[in-house]
């Protein structure tokens, strides 16, 4: 049954801003399960339980198990929610309405993707980083209060809302270069 949302629930375990994702994990699980299916027109909660459920109902489970669990980690778990903001539906449908060179004229904030070997749960861009100038081909975005010059390929959209304090100096990750096939023998991976 997993192997069905198993790239859902791995997308919204990256999405989250903490490294103890196994504490998060009911959270989240709640939220798929809880999350609006297009193509069903309701939630499997709701096929399930005939009913909508409320975050409210989960928090209500958690002083019936804080009997068996640590203290420490109930209070990281009711963190864990308590900082869980509503996300807008992804929808999977074949037409294209809104394309990313559109994007790339109107937006002020990007994300860069960093093409490298990842650790588990690694989130795949870095950012946002904000645009402070671009041509067809590559755009010159602040890094730690650097200027870079990055090629369009691997720049991704940022919807920022404007009211949100955006974090200019994320911490940018560290990555090995891919090795092509047969590049073993010829590197030394202990090196890298």
């Amino acid at each position: 049954m997993i192997e069905r949302w198993h790239r859902q629930l791995k997308s919204a375990i990256k999405c989250l801003a903490t490294e103890k994702w196994v504490e998060a994990q009911p959270a989240v699980l709640f939220g798929i399960q809880c999350s609006f299916k297009e193509d069903l027109k309701c939630s499997a909660a709701e096929l399930v339980f005939g009913n909508t459920l409320h975050l409210v109902n989960f928090l209500g489970l958690i002083p019936e198990i804080s009997r068996c669990l640590h203290k420490s980690f109930l209070q990281n778990l009711r963190n864990n929610v308590q900082d869980l903001q509503p996300t807008i539906v992804s929808r999977h449908s074949k037409s294209n309405v809104l394309s990313t060179k559109i994007f790339l004229t109107v937006l002020t904030y990007f994300f860069v993707r960093q093409d490298c070997v990842r650790k588990t749960l690694q989130k795949p861009c870095d950012g946002p980083f904000e645009i402070i100038s671009h041509n067809d081909k590559f755009f010159t975005i602040l890094i730690k209060g650097k200027k870079s010059v990055i090629s369009v390929d691997h720049l991704k959209p940022a919807f920022v809302e404007i009211e949100d304090p955006v974090q200019l100096h994320p911490v940018l990750i560290q990555c090995r270069p891919r090795l092509r096939p047969g590049m073993a023998d010829v590197c030394d991976l202990n090196a890298l």
